[in-house]
């Protein structure tokens, strides 16, 4: 039963069984440390809800895991999902808006890649409540250029006006600090004429913003929070 030499030339195009195993065993590993990675943040991040969901029907070596980033009490609102494909030897992430990630087998790559997520869905979330409050969406930006230089990420930000324009909200996510909301009225209190500028009318421009103590704030989560805030901004003229 010896192979000729045309066999043992096919033979050689082909995966061997060892590195067929090889294979199976690194993707093994790559999807226990993608797992781990997912439940360590799911853990210590309780606003919003990170939900991982499997495919069931996966090859030896490579696995599929949807995510949805949600906020409790909110998922109608706004749902940010990616999804993750495990290989052997690296991660490829599918982003919402359709950007593909090329990750090592490094956790760390996914770990910050899912917390500049979580950040830039928080902008996204408020400006959908903004919508439902019917609060005017005034302008945003992923790649806040204000403010210290991120270690991971770059801080989101927007900006929200109520519905007859006398109230301002500003809402700033960073991945390291959290999030920051400062809000403006108008007429300016603080206003006062001077030589330069003497008409009253400037003082519907609104004053400077005022930083909001978060932590003080009544309500369940973030969106709870920003929820009964626009509502208190509100006014019924």
């Amino acid at each position: 039963m010896a192979a000729d030499r045309y066999e043992l030339i096919e033979m050689t195009k082909s995966q061997t069984l060892l590195e067929q195993i090889i294979q199976q065993a690194q993707h093994f590993f790559m999807r226990l440390r993608t797992e781990y990675v997912l439940d360590t943040i799911a853990k210590e991040v309780k606003d919003p809800l990170i939900v991982s969901h499997w495919n069931a029907l996966n090859s030896p070596t490579q696995s599929c895991v949807k995510i949805n980033i949600m906020t409790h009490g909110y998922d109608t609102v706004c749902r940010t999902s990616l999804v993750v494909h495990v290989g052997e030897k690296s991660l490829k992430c599918v982003c919402r808006d359709g950007r593909v990630m090329h990750m090592s087998y490094e956790p760390q790559e996914l770990r910050d890649l899912i917390f500049c997520q979580i950040y830039q869905h928080q902008i996204t979330a408020v400006q959908a409540l903004a919508k439902c409050m019917g609060w005017q969406f005034l302008a945003n930006s992923t790649h806040l250029g204000l403010g210290a230089v991120e270690s991971l990420g770059n801080a989101s930000s927007c900006i929200l006006a109520s519905p007859i324009g006398d109230r301002m909200i500003a809402v700033r996510c960073e991945p390291q600090t959290g999030v920051q909301v400062a809000i403006a009225q108008s007429p300016r209190k603080d206003f006062f004429p001077g030589q330069l500028v003497k008409e009253r009318k400037w003082e519907n421009l609104g004053g400077s913003f005022k930083e909001v103590r978060w932590d003080k704030m009544e309500g369940k989560n973030f969106l709870n929070k920003m929820e009964l805030l626009m509502s208190s901004l509100t006014s019924s003229q």
